[in-house]
């Protein structure tokens, strides 16, 4: 099945869509639950009540903290996140993003990281939906 989708992407002169997905548990999933339903109604209505998670009724889970940073339109949250992380980065710095839009500041981050022998890897797609105007 996946040959077969790959293949009628490749005679369409378009690559296939690759994308990540991720399990998330615990308390962060309010935080995402939150954003998500921030940015719905930014879009139009406000989630229904029956579709809103209850930050109070989520447990904890697992050994791991994990800390979810919210990207909003107009914002770069996530550049400058990217940006601390790589100047504390001490092995490793793994970057899978469909959007990847690294400015100069990031830019200069990463290389410096990569000069400090920490290894900087970042997995695009060979192609994604923005235009670049």
């Amino acid at each position: 099945m996946h040959r077969r989708r790959v293949a009628r992407a490749l005679t369409r002169d378009r690559l296939p869509y690759r994308d990540t997905a991720i399990g998330l548990r615990g308390p962060a999933v309010a935080d995402v639950a939150r954003a998500f339903g921030q940015l719905w109604k930014r879009c139009g209505a406000a989630l229904p009540v029956g579709e809103r998670t209850r930050p109070e009724e989520i447990g904890p889970a697992g050994e791991e903290g994990a800390r979810v940073v919210i990207q909003e339109p107009g914002r770069m949250r996530i550049a400058r996140m990217l940006q601390l992380v790589a100047a504390g980065a001490r092995e490793r710095l793994w970057i899978a993003d469909a959007y990847f839009m690294a400015g100069p500041t990031l830019n200069q981050a990463l290389m410096s990281a990569a000069r400090d022998r920490v290894d900087v890897r970042v997995l695009l797609p060979a192609t994604n939906d923005v235009p670049l105007a």
